[in-house]
């Protein structure tokens, strides 16, 4: 069942009996967090998941899908302080990985961990912009009748080119900003959007190696049947984990994958 908790923030799936941590889903471009629920069905009973939900998508479609990364930031610490204090993981998917990592940062001692999936933190020079009909076609999930009917067909427009803005004002604000908790990236292989070296980039946005994680899909990877499970156990922090996290992770080269 979905709760609303204020206008941006909606419990997806309460957790069991009493919760024992968090997920803070921030959700891709031009749509809400209900897009990953598939993901849900792999996520322990124990684990409370609240979903971000921005303007224009969901409960808010009503409104004008304009928005800036302070009013995100704001809305979701000031509406996540009116719930218990948990141990709590935060992740992100595309736009809604740079998101995450921003909210991570700002949220600081109330995150044990982060995870960032088919997200590009640089503008990268020298890369031809995408048309929003080559952004939507690219991921290959929005549905033939949604892009046959042309009042849903503007909707997703609009949202999508107001996220286009939010997502170059999110990789703006990352300049500087060092992520001190443990920080788990995953990729698809045969992403045509996000590249394994965009990946590895995520590096200069924390003070701890990273962890990449390679999936054999497309920009949407993490909602193929074979591995929701997988990353399910990657979203869900170890027993006992408090806030914030504990020690930094180890790696030879600052970067482990698959």
């Amino acid at each position: 069942m979905v709760t609303p908790t204020g206008p941006w923030l909606q419990v997806l799936r309460s957790a069991s009996d009493s919760p024992a941590q968090r997920l803070l889903v921030f959700p891709p471009s031009g749509s809400g967090p209900a897009t990953l629920g598939p993901l849900l069905r792999g996520i322990h009973r124990s684990v409370e998941v609240v979903g971000v939900v921005l303007p224009g998508r969901g409960a808010r479609i009503g409104e004008a899908p304009n928005t800036c990364v302070d009013a995100v930031l704001e809305a979701v610490e000031s509406e996540l302080a009116r719930h218990r204090r948990l141990p709590t993981l935060v992740f992100g998917h595309s736009l809604g990985g740079l998101l995450a990592a921003l909210a991570a940062d700002r949220l600081a001692g109330n995150v044990a961990a982060l995870v960032i999936s088919g997200s590009d933190p640089a503008t990268r020079e020298g890369h031809p912009s995408r048309t929003v009909d080559e952004l939507i076609a690219a991921a290959g999930v929005t549905t033939p009748d949604v892009l046959a009917d042309a009042e849903w067909r503007g909707h997703l427009h609009a949202v999508m080119q107001a996220d286009l803005t939010l997502a170059a004002e999110a990789r703006a604000r990352l300049s500087g900003v060092r992520i001190d908790v443990p920080v788990t990236v995953l990729g698809g292989t045969r992403d045509p959007l996000v590249s394994e070296q965009a990946l590895a980039d995520w590096q200069t946005h924390t003070s701890r190696p990273i962890r990449i994680r390679l999936f054999d899909e497309g920009h949407f990877f993490l909602l193929a049947d074979e591995h929701i499970d997988c990353i399910a156990a990657l979203l869900t922090l170890p027993p006992r984990c408090s806030v914030p996290a504990a020690r930094p992770v180890s790696s030879p080269d600052g970067v482990s994958s698959r």
